[in-house]
């Protein structure tokens, strides 16, 4: 908890020196926080968390408003927010933008467009998904100035204490969907009793509809993905402190299909007897679950074949290899300091 209360800490710091008197309510714009947009029949609504101070003093309390207006798309939406509001709008402490897991996928890389081409928002945003985005803003913050704060917080929690990179940053999304897996994903929220919690993930792929995953899946997946950087893992009651993880993929035709051989190396300071077979089971039942669904080739086989064995990927006529292979996972786990 006290880890918590110097992230508020120094939050309040950096918008005092950088500046807190432009944002007084009197006479200032409002600034911020966080975004969320939500379909409203064939509108979308966009919902803006700001940060108002109505005096430019250090120890004057931080006020958090919402406000939402909606229109015939993301971008409209924005225009209408800001012409309706009194004052102006400045997305320059902007943290994270929610999105509704409703909303369609062509509202998402509107979504990402605007913030790719408007010169005022940083491109280090966070991006999460959300049932709800305005329940989430609407919430007081447990540990810092406002909601979306919190859940940065809990994505570098997970990153630092957990090894959970969710590369979820705008300009890690335009260059995870430019890498060989053509996709990206997104954490999940929600409010669980009185605070904002993490559920999973999901996945988005070209045109198909997002694939949630759980909070256990999402750990499988980034290792499957080879981008899990170690750390404290729990998978059906059993657990280990990963220290390194490295994930390769084989590949060699078999008549009319592909053999996939994935292999994941963990070297874990600690690990219980049965977090290898957890780790495996959780991983291949993932796996099967991806084929059957329409999300498409989100563990970039066909990419992972170009890159390996070109004569490969050239003989190769069906379109979604990734449901036409035959994968083979295989896990190996030591103890750091064996062999």
């Amino acid at each position: 908890m006290k880890k918590r209360y110097v992230i508020a800490l120094v939050i309040l710091l950096v918008l005092c020196f950088t500046g807190f008197s432009d944002y007084k309510e009197s006479n200032g714009a409002y600034m911020v926080s966080a975004l969320g947009f939500s379909p409203d029949g064939n509108k979308v609504t966009v919902f803006a968390q700001t940060l108002i101070v109505s005096e430019a003093s250090a120890d004057e309390k931080v006020q958090v408003k919402v406000f939402s207006s909606s229109g015939d798309n993301c971008r409209q939406a924005l225009y209408n927010l800001s012409a309706e509001l009194p004052k102006a709008i400045t997305f320059d402490h902007l943290s994270i933008i929610l999105i509704s897991g409703n909303l369609e996928q062509k509202y998402t890389e509107e979504i990402l467009s605007i913030t790719e081409n408007d010169e005022s928002v940083n491109l280090s945003v966070y991006y999460a998904l959300c049932e709800n985005p305005r329940e989430i803003l609407e919430t007081n913050s447990a540990s810092a100035v406002a909601s979306g704060f919190d859940i940065v917080h809990i994505l570098e929690h997970e990153k630092n204490e957990k090894g959970i990179d969710f590369y979820n940053r705008h300009y890690e999304i335009e260059k995870t969907k430019n890498s060989k897996s053509q996709s990206y994903s997104l954490p999940v929220f929600a409010i669980k009793g009185e605070n904002i919690s993490l559920l999973g993930q999901a996945a988005y792929s070209y045109s198909f509809a997002p694939f949630l995953m759980s909070e256990e899946e999402s750990v499988c997946f980034a290792i499957l993905k080879d981008f899990y950087k170690g750390g404290k893992v729990q998978i059906k009651n059993e657990s280990a402190v990963i220290d390194k993880c490295h994930t390769s993929y084989s590949f060699k035709k078999n008549g009319e299909r592909v053999s996939v051989k994935i292999k994941t190396y963990i070297t874990a300071g600690q690990m219980t007897k049965g977090f290898r077979k957890a780790i495996k089971e959780n991983s291949t039942a993932l796996i099967n679950r991806m084929k059957q669904s329409d999300i498409g080739d989100i563990l970039g086989i066909k990419e992972r074949i170009k890159g390996k064995n070109k004569q490969l990927y050239q003989s190769l006529k069906n379109e979604n290899v990734f449901k036409a292979c035959d994968i083979e996972y295989e896990i190996r786990t030591v103890l750091k300091g064996e062999k």
